[in-house]
């Protein structure tokens, strides 16, 4: 499985290259993929990205790469609060 960070790459790499729609799918594919596995298929970022990339073009496309940045963000948010919830032994560090 790709990464959220090799996903969203290879999303800036295919509007780099000009917008290719076989590219554009095997990405959707890719990328829904990785999301309901991390975050689960019923999700609210499983089910928007399924959504926005339902426009099979340049603008799905950015709205997809938009989800998995965002998914990201708040797996790294997590992690970052479980680390400061372990260290502190469940209490705000001061």
């Amino acid at each position: 499985m790709e990464s959220l960070n090799d996903l969203i790459n290879l999303a800036q790499t295919i509007l780099a290259s000009g917008f290719d729609s076989q590219a554009f799918l095997s990405w959707q594919v890719l990328a829904f993929t990785a999301l309901a596995a991390v975050l689960g298929p019923t999700h609210y970022y499983t089910l928007n990205f399924k959504r926005l990339t339902s426009a099979k073009n340049a603008l799905g496309l950015l709205a997809g790469e938009g989800i998995l940045v965002a998914a990201k963000e708040q797996i790294r948010k997590a992690y970052d609060h479980t680390r400061t919830n372990e260290r502190t032994g469940g209490h705000e560090a001061v």
